[in-house]
């Protein structure tokens, strides 16, 4: 099982800080395809407050699944997108929801997309002018590797993620392997962290561990908060029903105070605490 911050943090500072306290849970991309059928629900319980609900959206979206392999889509920095990676890189935050019904819709109706709203959706920019200068690059996709090549272990042959993507897909045809792919740069990671922390991960900390999680999250599935949860010394996850990557994009005002009380206090909310979202992403 990886190790997840909350289980690093706690272990490493058994003696705490505010700061330290309510850390959400994050593991691999296992739930994507569970997220966008929530999506779907949500989009058609919406009505036409959601610009792809009309008609049958699952339908719409086995054609355009369908569709995709063949035809992807090139946004402003000249990457080309298949629509499922377009989904698993929007999911996380449900704010980007009615955008990417549009875009679906747009894709479906035509095939296409204005290349504005492509481009908004996927967070493409234009690559900057070659002006002799060294252009600032952001080193997101090198920060996230680095942590996660060096503080996990992973397999280093190629071939294997190209397996477990076949096993993946044989599951999850539309999300499967992406998911699998997200890892692959560890194949080839030069880097390692020879003091890692490798365990136990149930060190007695000065206050109770908080494991904040959706019920849908694309990025981190709740199994995993349960998971990682029963690893630690004394822990509980409270759950927010919701679509979503963590309590920091799910809107909870329930999340919100469970939060609050539990950084000024330190002391867990009761057991079987729970929590719904303020409102559909499509309001």
């Amino acid at each position: 099982m990886e190790t997840t911050p909350v289980q690093l943090h706690a272990t490493l500072f058994p003696s705490g800080d505010p700061a330290g306290r309510g850390i959400s849970s994050y593991l691999r991309a296992t739930a994507l395809a569970a997220t966008f059928e929530q999506f779907l629900s949500d989009c058609s319980a919406a009505g036409p407050r959601c610009a792809f609900s009309p008609g049958d959206p699952e339908a719409k979206w086995a054609v355009l699944a369908a569709r995709s392999r063949g035809a992807p889509v090139t946004t402003v920095d000249g990457r080309r997108w298949t629509y499922p990676e377009i989904i698993s890189d929007t999911l996380a935050r449900p704010t980007s929801y009615p955008q990417l019904a549009e875009l679906l819709e747009q894709l479906y109706d035509t095939g296409t997309a204005t290349p504005d709203l492509l481009n908004a959706v996927t967070g493409s920019e234009p690559l900057p002018a070659d002006t002799g200068d060294q252009p600032y690059l952001t080193n997101r996709a090198d920060a996230y590797s680095a942590i996660q090549c060096s503080d996990s272990t992973v397999p280093t042959d190629p071939a294997v993620y190209s397996r477990a993507a076949q096993d993946a897909d044989q599951s999850e045809p539309d999300f499967g392997r992406i998911a699998v792919f997200s890892t692959i740069p560890c194949a080839f990671w030069q880097g390692h962290d020879t003091d890692r922390y490798t365990g136990p991960w149930n060190r007695r900390t000065s206050a109770p561990i908080l494991v904040l999680n959706t019920s849908n999250d694309p990025a981190t599935p709740l199994q995993g908060a349960f998971a990682g949860a029963s690893q630690l010394s004394e822990a509980l996850v409270v759950v927010t029903e919701g679509t979503g990557h963590t309590s920091m994009y799910v809107e909870s005002t329930c999340a919100e105070r469970v939060k609050r009380d539990y950084l000024f206090s330190g002391i867990l909310p009761a057991a079987g605490t729970g929590c719904s979202r303020d409102r559909s992403p499509f309001e």
